[in-house]
């Protein structure tokens, strides 16, 4: 019974203590080699996803993917930004509607001043 006692003291402690600081503020962002995606224009984020290729004129275009219940088009993003392969295509951000594969994820940033984005509106 004592164990229970004091799970009920940390958690009435937990609403007790003075709530911590807000997160700098600053824009979030998926890093990848080739520049970074804001996250707030990323609707999912995938590893792994399974494309099935189609035949297409558009070298870019690697195939299509059920993403949600959704048929989504998936794009090498090397490719749409005409730069070098960035490695196993691993990685997928759906942006409006589309799917970006990479090849090199490097993480989650928050900068206050950000630099080296993906330009979604030109893809």
């Amino acid at each position: 019974m004592i164990h229970a006692d004091e799970l009920r003291r940390a958690f009435d402690a937990g609403f007790a203590a003075a709530p911590s600081a807000p997160a700098p503020a600053g824009t979030d962002l998926l890093v990848f080699g080739l520049g970074a995606l804001r996250l707030a224009d990323v609707s999912s984020f995938h590893v792994d996803l399974a494309i099935t290729a189609l035949p297409a004129t558009d070298p870019a275009l690697l195939g299509i993917a059920i993403v949600r219940g959704a048929i989504v088009p998936v794009f090498d993003a090397a490719r749409l930004l005409a730069r070098p392969p960035g490695g196993a295509l691993r990685w997928v951000a759906i942006v409006r509607g589309r799917g970006l594969a990479f090849g090199d994820f490097r993480g989650h940033a928050r900068v206050a001043q950000p630099r080296d984005l993906i330009d979604v509106e030109a893809l």
